[in-house]
């Protein structure tokens, strides 16, 4: 078991609120918003490594993912979240 599906097995065993208290420390990590795929798209929303595709974005134009804080702090291995769908879609995982 890798360090992702650690954490999903640990975020799946909090209490709803401790889960909404994780993804808001999560979204304040987030970089999506310094993404050139992001830049100009006119998005909102960010942390798609978490919440799957945006409905905005759809060219890439480079990635940022690699280097977002969020990523070794949650075991990320996949890019391009955005436009691909979050770890557990790019993994082929039912969540």
């Amino acid at each position: 078991m890798d360090k992702w599906e650690q954490m999903m097995q640990m975020m799946k065993g909090m209490p709803e609120e401790e889960q909404m208290k994780q993804r808001q420390r999560l979204m304040g990590m987030c970089i999506c918003g310094d993404c050139p795929s992001y830049k100009g798209t006119g998005e909102t929303q960010g942390l798609f490594c978490s919440a799957g595709k945006s409905s905005v974005i759809t060219e890439e134009k480079g990635c940022t993912c690699g280097g977002c804080p969020v990523t070794p702090h949650m075991g990320l291995t996949k890019l391009y979240y955005c436009t691909r769908g979050n770890e557990a879609q790019q993994r082929g995982v039912a969540m």
